[in-house]
């Protein structure tokens, strides 16, 4: 709460993406740590709100601002990428402080490539604050803005209690058809190329082991890359294919059939499917690369060289071997450290600690 005008911060938090909770659930958690802050939950960021709110938010907080000016045509595009940077040049002429959380460095498939880049150069500017999930996002990042003192390392916060977890492993697999004694290897989330289930499947194929399972799922954004799955995984009756949107009420179906989650990514800045695994206790074996090496470090799993697919397939073999009741300790206390009230006492001091003035030049008109 302001100081000067006894008004409570005004936050709102800007993202389009309706699948991931992450925007809701930072919501919650300021709102719980911090009464003295109000926060809403908005979609576009165009210039019509901010000239509609401009007098009445103090921060706002933007999330993924590649999916601001997405679309299927060029006109809506550009369109929105307009009102999207005159919103921002709005924003700051009228003193509303901004923070970015840069989910992404780069856009994975590098469509709307000059978009892109103009639109991080403004935020990268502009922003009062930038907030990044781990240390190596931050190190990357103090090499391309100025004033790197306004990098705040917050980590991503868990996706416990997000999602039903109501059925044993034992239904789980008797749903999915799995054997029982199997171990199972699950890669769940969005297939896109970047995340490199082709390695996966190549790596999985060359193990010699009948009883071990690997579970695919997730919708596939090109029906072609799709398919091109599919073949790569004909002929092997131990994979198992769910190319389609997973809805929330199953995701519990395949994390509590699997023993690990597997993210083969090429290239990665955060990883909400990384604590979207540990947040159902699931070890996680991954790529040495981005924030993964310091998640095994602090929860449990296997970091692998990035060297290809005889890496992977070592890595595994790996993973049978892994003491799970060991791993499921430490994850358990890792997702303390990432409760959302607790981080959102985290961001609630960054937004106070931008504020400034912002209440008392608005309170004075």
């Amino acid at each position: 709460m302001s100081a000067s005008t006894g008004q409570p911060l005004q936050v709102a938090l800007f993202s389009t993406v309706q699948l991931n909770p992450y925007v809701q659930l930072l919501a919650d958690g300021v709102r719980a740590a911090a009464p003295d802050i109000q926060v809403t939950c908005e979609g576009r960021l165009s210039l019509g709100w901010v000239q509609r709110n401009r007098r009445q938010a103090d921060i706002l907080h933007i999330h993924w601002p590649e999916l601001q000016y997405a679309g299927a045509r060029a006109r809506a595009r550009w369109r929105r990428f307009i009102s999207f940077m005159a919103g921002l040049a709005l924003a700051r002429q009228a003193g509303l402080r901004l923070v970015y959380t840069v989910h992404n460095l780069n856009q994975h498939e590098g469509r709307d490539a000059l978009f892109n880049a103009l639109a991080n150069a403004a935020l990268f500017a502009w922003a009062d604050a930038l907030h990044v999930h781990d240390e190596v996002t931050a190190e990357a990042l103090r090499r391309q803005v100025r004033r790197p003192e306004r990098i705040h390392v917050i980590p991503h916060g868990s996706y416990v209690g997000c999602y039903p977890d109501s059925v044993s492993r034992q239904e789980a697999r008797r749903l999915l058809g799995l054997p029982q004694e199997a171990f199972v290897y699950l890669m769940l989330g969005g297939l896109r190329p970047y995340k490199g289930a082709e390695e996966l499947i190549e790596a999985f194929r060359s193990l010699d082991d009948g009883a071990a399972r690997l579970i695919i799922a997730g919708h596939a954004h090109a029906p072609a890359y799709a398919a091109s799955l599919q073949a790569l995984a004909q002929g092997d009756a131990r994979i198992l294919m769910f190319l389609e949107h997973v809805p929330d009420g199953q995701v519990q179906y395949f994390m509590k059939a699997a023993d690990v989650c597997v993210l083969p990514y090429r290239q990665v800045t955060t990883s909400g499917a990384a604590v979207l695994a540990l947040s159902f206790r699931k070890p996680i074996v991954v790529p040495a690369i981005g924030p993964f090496p310091a998640l095994v470090q602090a929860a449990a799993g296997i970091c692998y060289e990035p060297a290809g697919v005889p890496a992977l397939r070592q890595a595994l073999e790996q993973a049978q071997a892994m003491d799970m009741e060991s791993a499921g300790q430490a994850i358990a206390a890792y997702l303390e450290t990432i409760a959302w009230e607790r981080l959102g006492a985290q961001h609630a001091e960054v937004y106070r600690h931008i504020a400034g003035g912002r209440e008392a030049r608005r309170a004075g008109g």
